[in-house]
């Protein structure tokens, strides 16, 4: 609403046969946003560290407390935020192994998903994030998902995005996006295709997994309560491509929804990071690895939606 306060535009209109969706969707997103609150605050997080009787899972939950504590005040140093939306992530994972979309999933993800807002308020431009990037083998999936949450929403804010419910629509998706994959190591194939070249590494049941994700993501998160209406479809369509050769139903760039393609970008950018192999040159300028990223990815960015997102992120870059 600012930017067309800017513009001194004072009235909008609206046909009337979309009046009922409108206010439909803007109920929605004013009651996630409400939800997202109740399950974060420390009375709630206190019932919440109640359910889990590990002791390690009880000290993470204080962790996120005390996170969440510092954010609020703005005193949570980017890293310390980071790493906690790691290690939130994975006992995440841990619950959904366990008891699946339960009250105590929903409620860990809406508060990881919050601790993650604040953390990407305060993070480094795109460039900065491509050079402290980091592989870590053992946690390759929870990086690769965090890493994936602040670098969509940074696009976004280029593409001018960047309300908290854009940014907690991108950030749940991130977090949820591969959690129903058998086998981390899968979560490193941008397709079918890059699967089938190591197929042989991988068994038939990890194999159905990887290629049924996205779907059961998908699934998983329409059994959230008070979700946004859209972040079903940035999971489901997070391995489309813009010429209709992705999975899982091979649509193109004009079918692709707006914050999904913001979401494969930001994807295939996570891959790229965190393909870099071991023992790479750590001096390497990070403007080069963004310009080699762009490069190579050029031509498959040049229709609808991802020309203007490739335009921004380029011409950021090139400022």
């Amino acid at each position: 609403f600012q930017k067309y306060r800017d513009k001194k535009v004072v009235n909008f209109y609206i046909k009337t046969t979309d009046v009922n969706i409108m206010v439909e969707k803007l109920s929605e997103n004013i009651s996630t946003m409400s939800d997202l609150a109740l399950f974060t605050d420390p009375n709630s997080l206190s019932k919440l560290r109640k359910q889990f009787t590990e002791k390690e899972d009880v000290e993470l939950i204080e962790q996120i407390s005390s996170a969440l504590e510092k954010a609020e005040t703005r005193s949570l140093p980017y890293e310390e935020g980071t790493k906690t939306s790691c290690e939130a992530l994975g006992l995440m994972r841990k619950v959904n192994d366990k008891f699946g979309v339960d009250s105590k999933f929903q409620h860990l993800a809406k508060a990881s998903v919050l601790l993650s807002l604040s953390t990407i308020q305060n993070a480094p431009e795109i460039n900065s994030l491509v050079e402290k990037a980091q592989m870590d083998e053992d946690n390759y999936l929870n990086d690769h998902s965090v890493l994936l949450a602040h670098l969509a929403c940074q696009i976004a804010g280029l593409m001018g995005w960047s309300s908290n419910l854009t940014y907690y629509k991108l950030t749940l998706a991130s977090y949820i996006h591969d959690i129903t994959l058998n086998n981390s190591r899968l979560a490193r194939f941008r397709g079918i295709p890059d699967l089938m070249l190591k197929a042989d590494q991988f068994s038939e049941e990890e194999i159905r997994s990887y290629i049924a994700h996205t779907k059961q993501a998908s699934s998983l998160i329409n059994q959230f309560r008070m979700i946004p209406p859209d972040t079903d479809i940035i999971v489901s369509q997070h391995h489309e491509r813009p010429d209709g050769t992705g999975f899982p139903e091979k649509i193109n760039h004009s079918l692709i929804a707006p914050l999904a393609a913001i979401f494969i970008v930001a994807h295939d950018l996570v891959s790229f990071i965190l393909s870099k192999p071991a023992g790479a040159d750590k001096t390497q300028k990070h403007q080069w690895n963004m310009v080699t990223f762009l490069n190579q990815h050029r031509f498959m960015y040049q229709q609808g939606l991802f020309k203007d997102i490739f335009t921004v992120m380029w011409k950021k870059l090139t400022n």
